[in-house]
């Protein structure tokens, strides 16, 4: 049987694993990666045994791929996911669906005309432990959800892009405020408080956050 032959748009930690991960299945090959730095579009091509193609994603078309895993911040990801799509790829998008809703609506209705797959990384609503809060919370064990803390612990570099803020004014994202896992396990909350991140030196905004407190509705604590 022959092997899914896999491009990459994207070069970090998650291209790596996700790539690591596909070769692991002996079900695939990595045909090809395409990422804005050398240096470590380099490092992840030597790792999965492949070419690379410079910072223009688009040339990853010569590798003939069957698939594209994409894996770059959320606003450069939306360019990229149509470029494929229009090539007439299958998707592996390693983050939320696209960074509106807007284009994710023209992302679901390009794969449907198209016949594309596209996967996005929701992964983590199968978590044992979310589908037990969920449970836990929808079906009335718990009472009313009054408030909710959410941390992201993890130590990016301040050098990565996850600091660029140019690059992440979006509504989704691993540290963005944006970001709605607590709807999935507790619902919507009336008001969010964040506490930003000042460990790069890029941060010139307050959506780039490491810490959210979310109010709901059933709280008096902080009714005027």
């Amino acid at each position: 049987m022959s092997k899914v032959r896999i491009a990459i748009v994207g070069a970090g930690n998650m291209a790596r694993v996700r790539g690591r991960a596909f070769l692991d299945t002996g079900r695939a090959e990595i045909c090809g990666v395409a990422a804005r730095r050398t240096e470590t579009a380099e490092r992840c091509a030597r790792e999965l045994g492949c070419g690379v193609f410079g910072d223009d994603f688009r040339k990853l078309v010569q590798t003939r791929p069957d698939a594209v895993l994409i894996e770059v911040p959320h606003r450069v990801q939306d360019e990229a996911t149509m470029w494929a799509l229009d090539a007439g790829f299958d998707l592996l998008i390693g983050g939320c669906l696209a960074s509106s809703r807007e284009n994710g609506r023209r992302i679901v209705e390009e794969a449907d005309r198209s016949g594309r797959i596209v996967e996005a990384g929701f992964q983590r609503r199968y978590d044992p432990a979310w589908e037990e809060i969920r449970r836990l919370v929808t079906g009335g064990e718990l009472g009313p959800p009054v408030m909710a803390v959410t941390m992201a612990l993890w130590n990016a570099d301040p050098d990565a892009w996850y600091y660029e803020h140019e690059l992440l004014l979006s509504e989704c994202g691993s540290l963005d405020s944006g970001q709605a896992d607590h709807r999935f396990r507790i619902g919507q909350p009336e008001a969010e408080y964040g506490a930003r991140s000042r460990n790069g030196r890029n941060l010139r905004g307050p959506d780039r956050i490491r810490k959210r407190c979310f109010r709901f509705g059933h709280c008096q604590l902080y009714r005027p």
